[in-house]
């Protein structure tokens, strides 16, 4: 009854109003419990059940996201991890999705039967940096009842002060991975669970959740990251597996689509006028795998592991509502885990220029090449419903008892112009997301500096043609010991005859990527050239002004 009143709650308060004060205690007689984080423009709920569309009836997508238009887009319907694999020689699938959940919360532990699962501590808990600095009330004893009572005993992050590789109470803190953090963990432990979700045994799997985001640099204000750490706590080992992340893009992206190049998917919307924002889901630390080599090294718990290398995606995959309906064996989702045709596990065919391939819709919707998402099912279906949802997936592995594993992704949102464009500056932050991730800490904040550019660089602009507004980019390079170092640099506009009509840049400028606002408000119709000259180097491009 007390879920129940505070959900019935929850549908009267504004979806703005989340972002701030809305906290649900965890129920004692179901042991469920969400909450969020949104110390960005993004908001992500996140449940210890796994079965988020019993929240979800209620508040009808788990990802928001605010954006330069100050409106608020639903942009994920549902988001969990799913796994598939073999143990004892048999085929098994855990994890969540769209339809149910396979996991139960908490632990797993011998010494706790299924009722002690329910109990408050197995709940989710989250912490803000500079939380006891906020004003007094319910918002803050929230925070602080996380702080004090963080899991450490079931894994959470912490700061080993006295370093003595163990916890101690009264002297270790709790660890802020980026201004706010939410932990919880999640097993596969109960046979009822997985067998009603996916017809399947359990692995004996322990699934740490550690979701985490910055309000600092600017470009992350659009993105969230989800960790998963996978720990084999059964005594058989686990063989062939598939890790993936799989959504459910919100009525705001229609059309889904995968960039194997950036280890990302994304969503967008299907009219191309439309302005409203594509989501992203990227892989930034895959699973490891040993090789060998000392040449190789792989990125695991926040340090380089010597001889193993990190898996990047290696299927994409799609699940429409018809296949849903029909119902999925282990055999047939683990198809799909591993870029395998659902129904019978045979090849995927890229209908663009019929190869095999594991990645559906590979193309770039951008210059409209390659294969694009229009009504294909990897079922060889016709689907006039522009809902689509997407997994990304990375295997196979291997897990011994006792072994653990570490997945990391972003969910990443970006707003342009139109759908391209939207498309076009998601794959850009994409790559700005990954360099983040791959050279700055994500526990302890430090300044953030762009990566320079290697070498000089003029872009076509875009868009082009234009009216009467476009962007124009180009890059100076640098070294790290070398950026306050300056060149004179001009960018300057000339029509057809070679007559100046505009000068963009004129000055010294440092090493870095720049980008420019070119508006033609006055000219007529026709082409133009654009020249970028810094030191010895310069490179002309013509535009279309089209009115």
């Amino acid at each position: 009854m007390k879920e129940l009143i505070t959900l019935i709650v929850l549908m009267f308060i504004p979806i703005d109003a989340f972002s701030q004060f809305v906290y649900m205690d965890k129920d004692t007689v179901t042991g469920k419990h969400y909450y969020y984080t949104s110390s960005n423009n993004i908001t992500l709920w996140s449940g210890n059940y796994g079965d988020d569309r019993d929240f979800l009836d209620y508040l009808p997508n788990v990802l928001y996201w605010t954006g330069f238009d100050n409106k608020r887009y639903a942009l994920c319907e549902f988001e969990g991890s799913v796994w598939g694999a073999r143990q004892n020689d048999e085929i098994k699938i855990g994890g969540e999705d769209y339809f149910g959940s396979g996991l139960n919360f908490g632990p797993i532990s011998s010494s706790i039967n299924s009722s002690e699962y329910k109990l408050n501590k197995n709940r989710v808990y989250k912490i803000t940096r500079n939380w006891e600095s906020l004003p007094p009330g319910p918002r803050k004893d929230r925070f602080r009842i996380d702080y004090l009572e963080w899991p450490i005993v079931q894994g959470a992050p912490y700061i080993d002060r006295n370093g003595n590789n163990k916890f101690d109470f009264d002297i270790d803190l709790p660890k802020f991975i980026g201004d706010e953090t939410l932990w919880w963990v999640v097993n596969d432990f109960y046979p009822e669970r997985t067998a009603d979700n996916f017809l399947s045994k359990p692995f004996g799997l322990e699934i740490q959740n550690t979701v985490f985001a910055f309000n600092q640099p600017e470009f992350l204000v659009d993105v969230i990251f989800k960790k998963y750490m996978l720990i084999n706590k059964s005594d058989a080992i686990i063989d062939q597996i598939f890790f993936g992340e799989v959504f459910w893009p919100g009525c705001y992206c229609s059309k889904v689509g995968t960039d194997t190049t950036k280890n990302l998917v994304f969503a967008y919307e299907y009219m191309i006028e439309d302005i409203s924002p594509a989501i992203g889901v990227k892989l930034l630390q895959g699973p490891i795998i040993r090789t060998n080599s000392n040449s190789d090294t792989a990125r695991f718990n926040g340090s380089d592991k010597a001889g193993y290398k990190n898996i990047k995606i290696t299927a994409s995959s799609y699940l429409s509502k018809r296949e849903e309906v029909l119902g999925y064996t282990p055999d047939r989702y683990y198809n799909k885990l591993r870029g395998r045709n659902f129904f019978d596990g045979e090849p995927i065919i890229n209908p663009d220029d019929s190869s095999i391939t594991s990645f559906i819709f590979s193309g770039n919707p951008i210059d409209s090449t390659g294969w694009l998402d229009s009504g294909y099912q990897q079922g060889g279906h016709q689907d006039n419903n522009l809902c689509r949802n997407i997994t990304i997936s990375s295997g196979p592995f291997t897990m011994a008892p006792g072994d653990t594993q570490e997945v990391v992704y972003a969910f990443i949102a970006a707003q342009g112009e139109n759908n391209l464009d939207s498309i076009r500056k998601l794959k850009l932050l994409a790559d700005k997301v990954q360099y983040f991730y791959d050279h700055y800490t994500v526990d302890e904040p430090e300044p953030y500096f762009e990566p320079l550019p290697e070498f000089f660089a003029l872009s076509q602009n875009y868009p082009n043609p234009f009216n009467p507004t476009t962007t124009i980019k180009f890059a100076v390079p640098g070294a790290e010991t070398s950026r306050d170092l300056t060149i004179q640099a001009k960018l300057i506009i000339y029509d057809i005859l070679g007559r100046e009509v505009a000068t963009l840049v004129n000055k010294h400028l440092t090493p870095g990527n720049y980008e420019v606002e070119f508006n033609a408000e006055g000219l007529s119709s026709g082409v133009y050239y654009y020249r970028l000259e810094a030191g010895s180097y310069s490179q002309t491009k013509k535009m279309i002004l089209l009115r």
